[in-house]
This record gives structure tokens, C-alpha cells and sequence, in this order.
């Protein structure tokens, strides 16, 4: 029924090759065939970039490629509330526009419509607003790294990946004592997925994804994932 409808559920679909990026469109209006095919060049781990963050990836080894990604966020717009009313300024959308411009890095000459108490619509460049108005803080990092073995190749590009995250997410089926079973079966141990978030200098290290087999003994896992991370 869906070519009775004005509107389309659109699915973009990015395949991902060591040098490039495969994008198509699949449009349930179409019965979702594929449209819209076209290659970009995959640089920097870069699958998506938006105003306010940036996803990466990493092809990692396992049985088959699989994916490792991060979501960064770009830095923080804050507007001061204490400096607005010391500006005289009024609250509206125009701040909304304002933080806009910032994400968006336009010109500090660029020129805004302000609305203050006393004069009513003004215009500010960004820059003075910027000075008087916007505070800026560092974005957070998460990371999430599931089905992959631990080598020296792979491992670096799990550092890689994950480096400096705000919180890195791993998984971490089995014990260390079954380094041999986690290699056959292509996955991480709770000590390894502590070592690399050691090594990607990660702030807070959270693991999952364990055996089955494992059901009664998490806080083992959890455990032994800690204690590599903190270098005990």
C-alpha cells in the first residue's frame, strides 16, 4: 500500500570498503529498491558528520569484517544566562540562530539580529556575540567495540578508534584464563578489553556481551576487566 502515500520511510545505507564509502537510498514508496547510488571517500574513519558530532568506524578482524565506531560530539554551546542579563539582552529563538552559527563555524563578521530589553532588534556580529554571550565545553566521546580478536594489528586499531573516550563500551566474553578459547572463537577476554582501554587512555570502561557460559560469574568479568584497565 505504500504508493498511496504522499510520504516514504527513506533507509540511506552506507557500505563500508578500506578506501571508500558506498551510499544508496531505499524508499519503501519504491518498494525499497535501490536509488541514489554513489562512492565518497572514506577518510579519517569517517562514516557520518553532522553540525554537532562526528561517528567513526574501524573495520576490525573477526570470522568477517566487522565494525568498531565512536560518536563524538563537537564541542558544547552554552549561552551564560548571567552575562545575558548583564547584556540587557531577551531571551528568544535569535539564541537558538546564535548557537547555529557557532556549531556551524560561520565568520565572526558574520551578523545576527538580537533583540535587547532597552533598544529592541539590533545587529551583533557572531564575534562580539561570541565574546559576551557563549561559553564553549568539550563534547564527550563514547565508543563501542563487539565481535573481534585481540592482536597487535587489530589491537592498534581498536586504540585507535577508541582513544580518549568518555566512556568506551567493549565487549568482554570470556575469562582470562581462556585467551586460547577467545582467540578460536575471534573475541575478546574481560583482561584484554581492560588492556586496550588502558592503552586508548579511556576514562570510564564498560564491558559486555559475556559467555553464556559465564551467566554466575560476571563480576569476574567485570572484575578482571578493571583491574587490567586500572594496571593492577
Amino acid at each position: 500500500m505504500v504508493d498511496r502515500y504522499d510520504e516514504s520511510v527513506t533507509l540511506e545505507v552506507t557500505e563500508v570498503h578500506a578506501d571508500r564509502l558506498v551510499k544508496a537510498k531505499f524508499k519503501a514508496i519504491d518498494w525499497f529498491k535501490k536509488s541514489d547510488e554513489r562512492e565518497i571517500p572514506f577518510v579519517d574513519g569517517i562514516l557520518v558528520d553532522e553540525d554537532r558530532f562526528i561517528v567513526r568506524t574501524a573495520i576490525l578482524e573477526y570470522h568477517i569484517p566487522c565494525l568498531g565506531f565512536s560518536l563524538e560530539e563537537k564541542n558544547h554551546v552554552n549561552i551564560c544566562k548571567d552575562r545575558l542579563e548583564k547584556m540587557c539582552y531577551q531571551s528568544g529563538p535569535w539564541l537558538n540562530e546564535l548557537k547555529k552559527c557557532v556549531y556551524e563555524g560561520k565568520s565572526d563578521e558574520y551578523l545576527l539580529e538580537v533583540l535587547s530589553v532597552a533598544k529592541g532588534s539590533q545587529k551583533r556580529t557572531l564575534g562580539q556575540l561570541k565574546e559576551e554571550l557563549v561559553l564553549m565545553s568539550p563534547g564527550q566521546k563514547i565508543s563501542y567495540v563487539v565481535d573481534t580478536v585481540y592482536n597487535e594489528a587489530n589491537k592498534r586499531d581498536v586504540v585507535d578508534l577508541v582513544k580518549e573516550s568518555d566512556i568506551f563500551f567493549c565487549e568482554s566474553p570470556f575469562l582470562a584464563e581462556e585467551e586460547t578459547r577467545g582467540l578460536e572463537r575471534c573475541h575478546l577476554t574481560a583482561r584484554q578489553a581492560g588492556l586496550i582501554a588502558r592503552e586508548a587512555n579511556v576514562k570510564k570502561l564498560s564491558v559486555f556481551h559475556f559467555s553464556g557460559r559465564h551467566t554466575f560469574r560476571t563480576e569476574q568479568l567485570i572484575q578482571e576487566a578493571e583491574e587490567a584497565f586500572q594496571g593492577k
